[in-house]
């Protein structure tokens, strides 16, 4: 009996078997006495271990496929699978002709959809379209789908533009959608040039300080370095304002900015000697910019470009002139633009005789309405002139005398066709100039005089309409519309614009909930209205929206439809259709902001149905 109890524990079943205990067996006559059976304990032990040690595996096993399922089998995905790459030479000359490589490849295991791909040129780049050349900010194209292990690429060529040393980065931008993720997913690349040479040397001298009036020299020596004879050249100079040419040597071929050069031999060399009198404020410094173009299908584009900067000094008359909103004022069409002249006397003399004149430039100056008390406007000069009757001051200004005049005059409220085929619609430009004759002794010269100018510039008013349109063709179901029934309508986007180049224009609007893109997007110009689905918003992509647009040449359009259905609850009721369509984009001449936000539209403002909106 005292061996029973010793050998009891080891037939005890293990804990894994605990669930479901094995009946001890039942002892035979032939069965050995206990004692003997006592060997075979051992094997037992070692197959219960082995039994744990399989089943500890198998737990292992099913773990790992548990999680590699829901890894592989889900919707998992790293962009970093995606590869977009951007190659450029790493040095040019400027105005070398350039090829960008656009490469991407799909490394990972879902497709890729709605490759957007946009390439951002350096500043200045030069691109040949349709044999024109073109300065284009950006241009993109699309790959509706790359399959897994899928590449592509792309080259875009350009001619880069830069001075000496001049850092040029080009960016890739790369928007797409992988698998059946809903979300958008963005990649970037860039790549870099050095603008190493210059085919031409360009040197341009300016006297470094000046006092307002007095006479300066633009010097301009111009080298041939590319090792190659050039021909059909051009040099443009652009000069500062309050600058007046009164020499020129050699003379120019058109105006007094532009030389032609018909060849230039390798090595050779050229000057141009501008002389003029620089007026501007105390302080103020005046750059003069002159670039060499050459011609690329019979178009002249910017080859080299060099500037020189000039400080005015003390004079010893001065005058500064500048409307409400301080010199670099923006203003539109319609605005009135109210003008402050401060004029002093920073000598020792007193100076007599004084005589002010203020010439307006510029085609959206509305002179009819023109304001101004001290002075009067000369029509034919278009000039305010201020004397001595309306000025005391003018009949002898003291040492240290200062004074201020006012005048105003409104912009047009738009332009008019004729005034759409000219720079001058963009800008006006006031120059003011106090001069007198009587010089005081010890002064050289035959006159004593100030000049200041201001040129304001005239930023763009694009118009966007926004139309619901049922008739035609252009919507179906019931009008007015049932509760529980689908009526579809088109929205149409039509923009104007009278003003500058408008660049990155885009018109986008949100849909109410209930209303459902139904597609047909079309547009006129850039691409047509997108829906995005995660924001509920229709996107109209534009681009570049040109000045004129609508006057004399079609408007852009862009159209899509929507369908809505409404509910039980909305009966009597108008349907809200689309939310605060809204342009924006940037004016190329001024760099500032456009927006324009137009109301919301319901189904009472359906085209021809104004009272067909209400839900029967």
């Amino acid at each position: 009996m005292p061996a029973d109890f010793e050998i009891s524990p080891l037939i005890t079943p293990i804990p894994q078997q605990q669930a479901e205990p094995t009946p001890s067996p039942v002892p035979t006559p032939q069965e050995p006495p206990l004692q003997q059976r006592a060997p075979d304990t051992p094997p037992m032990r070692r197959r219960s271990g082995q039994l744990l040690k399989w089943l500890m595996l198998a737990a292992a096993g099913l773990f790992v496929l548990t999680i590699g399922s829901l890894w592989w089998g889900g919707n998992s995905f790293s962009d970093k699978g995606v590869s977009i790459t951007l190659e450029a030479p790493d040095r040019a000359t400027s105005g070398d002709e350039i090829t960008y490589i656009i490469s991407y490849r799909n490394n990972t295991k879902v497709s890729l959809t709605d490759m957007s791909f946009r390439l951002f040129y350096p500043e200045g780049t030069i691109v040949m379209k349709d044999g024109s050349a073109t300065t284009p900010e950006s241009e993109g194209f699309t790959v509706e789908k790359l399959d897994p292990g899928q590449s592509g690429t792309r080259e875009v060529k350009a001619f880069l533009v830069g001075d000496k040393g001049a850092m040029q980065t080009a960016r890739m931008k790369t928007i797409f959608r992988a698998g059946t993720l809903r979300s958008n997913f963005e990649k970037e690349a860039t790549a870099t040039t050095t603008i190493t040479a210059l085919p031409v040397t360009l040197t341009l001298v300016a006297p470094p300080t000046v006092v307002a009036g007095q006479p300066v020299e633009y010097l301009l020596d111009i080298r041939n370095d590319s090792g190659a004879d050039l021909s059909d050249l051009k040099v443009v100079f652009t000069y500062p304002d309050g600058f007046v040419v009164q020499s020129m040597n050699p003379n120019p071929s058109t105006g007094n900015t532009t030389w032609n050069l018909d060849a230039l031999a390798d090595a050779q060399g050229k000057r141009i000697r501008v002389s003029g009198a620089l007026a501007g404020a105390q302080g103020e410094t005046k750059i003069v910019t002159a670039v060499v173009q050459r011609n690329l299908n019979g178009q002249y584009v910017d080859y080299v470009r060099t500037e020189a900067f000039t400080m005015i000094s003390s004079p010893l008359l001065s005058v500064s002139l500048a409307p409400a909103g301080g010199r670099d004022y923006v203003a539109f069409p319609g605005d009135t633009l109210r003008y402050t002249v401060t004029y002093a006397n920073n000598s020792r003399f007193t100076l007599l005789g004084l005589l002010l004149g203020v010439k307006l430039e510029g085609d959206m100056y509305d002179t009819a309405r023109l304001q101004v008390s001290e002075g009067f406007f000369d029509d034919a000069t278009k000039t305010i002139v201020f004397d001595a009757a309306g000025v005391p001051d003018f009949s002898a200004l003291t040492p240290g005398k200062t004074g201020r005049l006012t005048f105003s005059v409104p912009l047009k409220a738009g332009l008019s066709s004729g005034q759409l085929d000219g720079a001058k619609s963009f800008f006006v430009k006031a120059t003011a100039r106090l001069a007198t004759s009587q010089v005081p002794t010890g002064v050289d010269g035959n006159e004593v005089f100030a000049l200041d100018s201001v040129t304001t510039k005239i930023g763009s008013q694009p118009t966007l309409t926004q139309a619901l349109v049922y008739d035609g063709g252009a919507g179906s179901g019931p009008l007015p519309p049932v509760a529980g029934q689908d009526t579809t309508v088109m929205v149409r986007w039509q923009l104007a614009n009278p003003g500058n180049d408008v660049r990155d224009a885009r018109v986008v609007a949100s849909l109410p909930t209930g209303v459902t893109f139904a597609g047909s997007p079309t547009a006129t110009n850039g691409t047509p209205p997108v829906y995005d689905r995660t924001r509920n918003t229709v996107t109209w992509s534009i681009g570049t929206l040109p000045f004129g647009t609508g006057n004399g040449t079609p408007r852009y359009e862009g159209t899509f439809k929507l369908s809505f259905r409404p509910s039980e609850n909305q009966r009597g009721q108008s349907v809200p259709l689309i939310n605060g369509a809204t342009l924006t984009g940037t004016d190329v001449f001024t760099g500032q902001l456009v927006e324009s936000t137009l109301r919301n539209l319901t189904s009472n403002d359906i085209e021809g149905h104004p009272n067909d909106g209400r839900v029967q």
